[in-house]
């Protein structure tokens, strides 16, 4: 799983060399601006980057892979610990007072909480501390978890944020700024290791809170517990690529058989490279435009996968799976090749045939899909064998369309063709050409095939962003393409540093200037974004003043850790005493059969009176109840609590289907998991066997052990 958030010693751990002039101003302007809010020095700085895809549009939620990276614009928080008075009125409000370097446009906030941590969120009102207190919100839930014997007394904080990813833009800035909102929050309250993984969860969960959900979706689709999105996986891309990215890299996210996160580092190339990021400054409104637009690509794609196979005579049902009705071409895809050509995982299958079968898939779309025009309702219905009323209720209940004809033939050739586009990226990533210009121009071609496609197969592309890639284009950009949702928003463009300036000058006097005449020098400098393959999350311990210079000395460490200690033995609240007890009965290792192991799923009973929470991982159960917020009642595991999780885990699914129907019968042997699977469960036997207590085994009904003891 995830490693530790790591600590930045100097600006040079986070930042290219060409933008730490720039970078080091801006933190010491926060730093004075802070000290100058608050009357004291900021303790530490929390960051999180924006995220731009590089390469694999609108794919992502037919379940392919993509190639998103973290960009040079970030979210900062300088915080301090707000330290209690005596004179403070009521020690039961926990109390936060939030700015922004931007006070104009981003009023300041003080507010209070509850010291039980209780965190309210109005979703209705677009409010920008809002994402501050989602951030909050999940960052004391994981720590209550975290600490579950002992009581959490939140701290007090003052915050100053330096915002410089583009709100609306499509870089994520949401996502950065309740990423390093959670992350300053633990911190603040001693946590020292900060886990990605748990980090990139809580985000996930907490920036639903603000009412933000994944992609252009207007109507969010749930599972059939109503209690976790079917799309929440791809809603994580975005905070896998703010936390997890590595400077200098990109990150390979796929999504099959289960979310995995691998960086794939850019080689040096001369001319050194560049991607600059464009706002077309169009905005389409999704819950006006998203039934044409976005919702209609969703549902095209997935009745694409489902009257491809009937059409091609398919004999078993496409799986469900995490695509956002529950069925998507990736879906389609491997079930295809498992069918016909014998597979018996086809998640497994080597780059190389994947790819091949892709290609295969183009000219299969082309060969079955034969109507360019679309297709009806009732012809879809026709296909699939049922009527219209239950194909509109299947397909277009939850995500509400309009169309008179579906351009599936049109849909399926881009996602197929745009697979393959990321897999021709990401093996000229792996090994590179040994010219360097020659592999620039092959990566650029490749993103101009992708606007190509967005444009005349896809249509989410729109005459601005046109516009933009073909400037910059003639002014020297390999690549150029629209990114994000489409219909307007960002275009991302690969540049060779010596033509950035050229692409800026020719976009300002020939697209904003005359498309925004009163455009502010304000909305100008925030038109264009110009990064490398960016660093993720980090968190900076401030000492001193100035941040020129590493700062994490072996000394500086001992020093401020004991005045750190000093001040909080000085400061910290007396809590009232305790009532006097024997503390919690020791844990006793013992078999457990799936019957007994049941109860233990969270839910106060007489079997589990304290409302524990265990689960099986590959025969061993293990004490998760300090997880609870992921594994308890309404976490986004909680099918697995009291219940053997192996083959769900290994497959990264949480469909009831993973787990063994008959407790009375034999354990599950995972019999039929593939290589990546096993792989799968291994990372997870190593996470859990470094981070829970192990209680116990896991037997069988009526097997020798369960009788021995008496179960």
């Amino acid at each position: 799983m995830g490693e530790t958030v790591p600590k930045a010693a100097s600006l040079a751990d986070i930042h290219h060399d060409d933008a730490l002039p720039a970078q080091r101003r801006r933190w010491e302007h926060l730093l004075a601006r802070f000290e100058e809010q608050y009357g004291r020095r900021a303790h530490l700085i929390s960051r999180s980057p924006g995220r731009v895809n590089i390469i694999g549009e609108h794919i992502d939620y037919s379940l392919y892979e993509v190639l998103p990276m973290a960009v040079t614009a970030d979210v900062l928080l300088a915080v301090a610990v707000r330290p209690r008075h005596s004179s403070d009125v009521d020690d039961s409000q926990v109390r936060f007072s939030i700015s922004n370097v931007l006070s104009q446009k981003y009023p300041n906030r003080d507010f209070s909480i509850p010291s039980n941590g209780d965190v309210s969120i109005d979703a209705s009102s677009h409010e920008w501390s809002n994402y501050f207190k989602a951030g909050l919100k999940g960052a004391l839930s994981l720590l209550k978890d975290k600490r579950k014997d002992q009581d959490l007394i939140p701290v007090s904080m003052d915050i100053l944020v330096d915002g410089a990813v583009p709100s609306g833009g499509g870089l994520s800035s949401s996502a950065a700024f309740v990423c390093a909102s959670a992350l300053a929050v633990l911190k603040a309250n001693g946590l020292d290791a900060v886990d990605q993984t748990e980090l990139v969860e809580l985000a996930v969960v907490s920036e639903r809170a603000v009412g933000v959900n994944s992609g252009g979706l207007v109507h969010t689709i749930r599972r059939k517990s109503d209690e976790i999105p079917t799309n929440i996986l791809l809603h994580r891309m975005d905070q896998s690529a703010s936390v997890f990215s590595k400077r200098g890299s990109a990150l390979y996210v796929s999504f099959k058989p289960k979310l995995r996160a691998r960086a794939i580092e850019f080689p040096n190339t001369k001319p050194e490279l560049a991607f600059l990021v464009a706002q077309s400054f169009v905005a389409a409104d999704k819950h006006v435009s998203a039934p044409v637009c976005y919702n209609l690509r969703v549902v095209e794609c997935s009745l694409a996968a489902e009257v491809l196979a009937k059409k091609l005579g398919m004999t078993r049902s496409l799986p469900k799976d995490a695509g956002p009705l529950e069925v998507s071409l990736r879906g389609f895809h491997d079930t295809y090749f498992e069918e016909t050509e014998g597979i018996t995982d086809n998640t497994s299958t080597d780059v190389a045939t994947f790819q091949k079968q892709l290609e295969r898939l183009v000219q299969l779309t082309e060969d079955t899909l034969t109507q360019t025009e679309g297709y009806t309702k009732e012809e879809m219905a026709t296909v699939l064998g049922i009527n219209v009323e239950r194909l509109e209720e299947r397909y277009m209940s939850k995500v509400p369309v309009r169309a008179e004809r579906f351009l599936l033939r049109q849909r399926a050739l881009h996602v197929f063709s745009e697979a393959t586009r990321v897999l021709k990226f990401l093996s000229l990533l792996s090994d590179p050409p040994t010219h360097s210009e020659g592999l620039l121009k092959d990566l650029g071609a490749i993103m101009n095939e992708t606007q190509k496609s967005c444009c005349d197969t896809y249509d989410c592309s729109c005459p601005e962003l046109d516009e933009l890639c073909q400037l910059a284009l003639r002014a020297g950009s390999y690549g150029s393409r629209l990114t994000g949702a489409g219909w307007g928003g960002c275009s991302v463009h690969l540049v060779p540093q010596e033509r950035v300036d050229a692409v800026r000058q020719l976009w300002e006097e020939e697209y904003y200037r005359k498309k925004f005449p009163d455009i502010s020098e304000e909305m100008l400098a925030e038109a264009v974004v110009i990064s490398k393959p960016g660093s993720g999350s980090c968190v900076y311990d401030v000492v001193g003043t100035s941040v020129n210079a590493p700062i994490l000395t072996p000394i500086n460490i001992l020093l401020f850790a004991l005045l750190t200690y000093l001040a909080y033995l000085k400061l910290r609240p007396t809590p009232p005493s305790p009532p006097p007890h024997h503390g919690d009965a020791p844990r006793v290792f013992k078999p457990y059969t799936p019957p007994t192991l049941r109860p233990y799923s969270g839910h106060k009973s007489p079997a589990n009176p304290d409302g524990l929470v265990f689960l099986a991982v590959s025969g061993k159960v293990y004490d998760v109840t300090p997880g609870r917020n992921f594994y308890g009642p309404s976490g986004p595991y909680s099918n697995f609590a009291g219940r053997d999780a192996s083959r769900g885990l290994a497959c990264g699914s949480f469909d009831e289907d993973m787990l063994t129907a008959d407790l009375e019968g034999p354990l599950d042997t995972l019999e039929g998991l593939g290589d990546d699977e096993r792989e799968a469960l291994s990372g997870w036997e190593e996470q859990f066997g470094g981070k829970y207590l192990c209680v116990g085994r896991l037997v069988a009904v009526r097997s020798e052990e369960a009788k021995a003891a008496g179960l």
